[in-house]
């Protein structure tokens, strides 16, 4: 019984023994099986010696055998503990290096995907689609069972699935972010339940590599999207870099050479590895003709301008911006804008300049010259119509007469060429004022023919008006510039016609879709035209050819105008001749709306009558010359001596008290004087340019006084502008030198009669 408890005590120590043992030496499994089958060795064979003792056989000891059997059985148990420790510690390692193994495995399945997906960041050609689809291969190579996983991306709302794919209950997701934006999802499904295991479907590591794959894909596909973006942004600023002509480089500050627009390496090829002077300006040696330099030092921007020479000189402003890269290496961008057209611009512009004020200069010259011209000619023309109506007549010696009538024709003409070349600089210069406003083109047409069949008697021709048709009992024009017009025409052709007749035909055109207009053909049988002269009869100072200029005089500046103020009027003068057999003038002048007018079907009969109503006021004016004037008081503001002499003898002729003024301010002094003694003046005749005061500031002055009896202007200045200057200061009327005898006395009596009929009342 004491053995049997020895033996217990000593197997529970072998036992211990041998598991620590077993614990700090891992072996094969083989040599535990050895230490077990020795073990169960010693405990057999202590059995059968603890037999031997138990039924008292006599040993060579005594108690040998109980003693020896003990023994046996204490070290069979301590090797049967050794061996099985061995063997369990030896199955559990190799449980766990196998599991180690197949998740090492498992490991290097999801790096190997994350790796191929990441690596496709690398691939710009590929795009965002393809990438996609290349995730929903490489995704189910990362998961423990591959041939049953499947899935799916969607991405902007767009699904994109692999061919295997169906939504099953055993699901995993993954969200996608793109620039911190949900972008979409990723999820990955197994088409069917597997067997319940250690590592189970969906590891905790799965579901990171889900997540990994789906952070990657949003970091790719933001990536792709700013990649597009700035392709976009760099196709943008190329073409409007070509479009507008402008070139961009950046370079740093060796001036090595780090990008260069598509049309600086269509030039000057690949920059590759250059210096910017050795590409763009073929130097060996660093220049500072674009200011690269000087913008780094300043460390601001620079613009400078050079000229390229090809094809042709270009200037080019350069614009040198220094900044500093993401590496911290200063650099500077250039940017080179072609300013050739602008240059230009500017040049015309300053040229146009140049000649709107040579332009204002000729103006103002011509009006100048036009005032000294006209103050001169109104002594010499009304003298010479005093001497030519003054006295008996018959008593004058016939050359006498024939000299006053030169002088009379002769300042005529001065007159007409002054006022024709007034015409002409106020066309040019934009000047001219258009009216538009209705008139009776019947009208206009009798006034012209009455007015030129004096003429046209003179040579003993014959004048005639036809109408063709139907006309407009009014048009939209300005009747003045149309009646001069006219006059131009038909005085050309009465001119140029010897014998024979001139002939106005007239006629009404609309349809055709152009806006209707009013056809005037002045038709001659004078001299003729040749095809060369044509060519040049509407420039100024032209004429058909030195002899004619000879021969019948003129400016040349007639048709000029006249074919400029028909366009103006929205027409045109075409011209159609024959040498010595005569020519036709065509005039057209837009009649403007017509809703409303009524069309005369015997425009004949108006004509009869508007030539009855033209005569009136002609009759009218010859008997203002022999009407003499009430008796009234009128200052004459001049400070001409002769033309002072002129009128105040036509104006004390015709029965007015005249007092003189020499200049504005004695003429303000002696209306004041006038007005405080009771005895205002019926009339003043005001000069605008006199000394001292000129006529304009005298007139302001009266006016704001109070005074509200007429002014009338008095000036050699003829421009339309004058004369609405005249109005503004504040005078009633306006009359032009040189001064037309009937004229001044009809105005005069038409004010004093105005101003005696507001004093009665």
């Amino acid at each position: 019984m004491l053995l049997n408890l020895t033996q217990i005590v000593v197997l529970a120590v072998a036992w211990l023994f041998a598991w620590r043992a077993g614990k700090r030496q891992v072996g094969s499994s083989a040599k535990g099986w050895w230490c077990i089958l020795g073990g169960l060795g010693l405990l057999f064979l202590g059995s059968v010696l603890d037999l031997v003792g138990s039924v008292g056989r006599p040993a060579l000891v005594e108690n040998t055998p109980a003693l020896q059997g003990a023994m046996a059985t204490s070290a069979g148990c301590l090797l049967l503990s050794i061996g099985l420790v061995r063997w369990t510690a030896t199955a559990a390692s190799d449980r766990r290096l196998n599991r180690q193994d197949r998740d090492l495995g498992q490991r290097v399945k999801e790096l190997d995907c994350l790796y191929r997906i990441s690596s496709l960041l690398e691939e710009g050609d590929v795009s965002v689609e393809e990438m996609i689809r290349e995730t929903l291969k490489l995704i189910p190579s990362a998961y423990q069972y591959p041939k049953i996983t499947c899935v799916r991306v969607l991405l902007n709302g767009i699904p994109y699935c692999a061919d295997n794919f169906r939504e099953t209950y055993w699901k995993q997701s993954a969200t996608i972010f793109v620039a911190d934006e949900l972008g979409g999802a990723i999820e990955v499904c197994y088409l069917e339940e597997m067997p319940a295991a250690a590592e189970g479907p969906f590891l905790l590591e799965e579901r990171r590599l889900l997540n990994s794959i789906a952070e990657r894909l949003g970091k790719i596909v933001a990536h792709k999207r700013a990649e597009a973006r700035v392709a976009s942004l760099t196709r943008e600023m190329e073409f409007v870099l070509r479009a507008t002509g402008t070139w961009l480089d950046v370079i740093d500050e060796d001036f090595n050479v780090h990008y260069v627009d598509p049309a600086r390496r269509d030039r000057y090829g690949d920059p590759t590895r250059k210096k910017c002077y050795e590409y763009l300006h073929d130097r060996s040696a660093v220049c500072d003709v674009c200011g690269a330099g000087e913008a780094l030092l300043r460390n601001g921007p620079i613009v400078r301008e050079r000229t390229i020479c090809e094809g042709g000189d270009r200037v080019f402003q350069v614009t040198s911006i220094p900044f500093q890269g993401e590496d911290g290496k200063r650099l500077v961008a250039q940017v080179h804008a072609d300013v050739t057209q602008r240059k230009r611009n500017e040049e015309l512009e300053q040229s146009k300049q140049v000649a709107e004020l040579a332009n204002l200069a000729k103006s103002e010259f011509l009006a100048n010259m036009s005032h000294e011209i006209r103050t001169p000619m109104t002594a010499i023309l009304g003298f010479a119509e005093v001497l030519r109506t003054e006295g008996d007549l018959s008593k004058a010696p016939p050359a006498r007469i024939e000299a006053i009538d030169t002088v009379i024709r002769n300042g005529n003409h001065l007159l007409e060429l002054i006022s024709d070349i007034l015409d002409l600089s106020k066309i040019e210069s934009g000047k001219l004022t258009i009216e538009r406003i209705p008139c009776s083109p019947c009208k206009i047409i009798s006034e012209v023919a009455s007015l030129m069949r004096v003429r046209a008697k003179a040579k003993a021709l014959a004048l005639e008006v036809d109408y063709a048709g139907t006309m407009p009992e009014l048009i939209r024009t300005d009747p003045t510039r149309l009646r001069q017009v006219l006059i131009n025409l038909i005085g050309n052709a009465v001119k140029f016609t010897e014998t024979g007749g001139i002939r106005l035909l007239v006629r009404f055109v609309a349809g055709n879709g152009v806006p209707p207009v009013v056809q005037f053909e002045v038709v001659d049988t004078g001299i003729g035209l040749t095809d060369e002269q044509m060519a040049v009869i509407f420039d100024p100072f032209t004429q058909a050819d030195v002899s004619t200029t000879r021969m019948f005089g003129g400016t040349g500046l007639g048709l000029t105008i006249s074919m400029r103020l028909a366009k103006i009027l929205g027409g045109d003068i075409t011209v159609t001749s024959s040498p010595g057999r005569g020519s036709t003038f065509t005039l057209t002048v837009e009649t403007g709306p017509l809703e409303g007018v009524e069309l005369m079907d015997g425009p004949g009969q108006a004509l009869v009558e508007s030539e009855a109503a033209v005569e009136a006021p002609i009759a009218a004016g010859e008997a203002v010359e022999n009407y003499a004037l009430p008796a009234c008081r009128v200052l004459l503001a001049e400070d001409g001596k002769d033309n002072q002499r002129l009128i105040s003898f036509l104006l004390q002729k015709a029965g007015a008290e005249v007092v003189l003024a020499e200049n504005g301010q004695i003429a303000l002094d002696a209306v004041r004087e006038a007005r405080d003694q009771g005895n205002p003046f019926d009339v003043v005749l005001m000069d605008i340019q006199m000394p001292v005061m000129d006529g304009h500031e005298a007139t302001r002055a009266l006016r704001s006084e109070g005074y509200a009896r007429p002014i009338v202007a008095l000036t050699a200045h003829a421009m339309a502008t004058d004369r609405q200057k005249c109005l503004d200061a504040g005078c009633d009327d306006y009359m032009t030198k040189p001064v037309d005898r009937k004229k001044l006395i009809a105005i005069v009596a038409k004010y004093v009669r105005r101003e005696r009929v507001a004093t009665s009342d």
